[in-house]
Parts: structure tokens; sequence; C-alpha cells
């Protein structure tokens, strides 16, 4: 069942800080994973999950 883009966000959390970030799919085809531009390394964030909105 084919599901909208839109529809679809990726939680990423930061091993050392523990911020999260919401990403959409097309995201990685821009920018890759996302990194924690709060930490001082700019660590690679780690996937947590995936949500599909029902709305």
């Amino acid at each position: 069942m084919p599901i909208d883009d839109l529809k679809v966000r990726h939680f990423y959390q930061c091993p050392e800080c523990n911020n999260g970030l919401y990403v959409h799919p097309e995201f990685f085809t821009e920018m890759g994973v996302p990194v924690c531009t709060d930490c001082i390394w700019d660590d690679e964030m780690d996937y947590v999950r995936t949500e599909i909105s029902t709305t």
C-alpha cells in the first residue's frame, strides 16, 4: 500500500545529549543521516523509530 512521503517521519536522537529530531524521507536525499548540531563533534544521530500520520 503506497504511503505519501509527507505522512512519514523518522525520529532520530543524539547518543550524547539526547536531543531529538524528526525528519521526512526527502531529508536523506539532500542531507544524509542527521547530525547533532548541539554537540561539539556534530555526531550522527541514532535512528529511533518511523511514524506515519493517520490524518
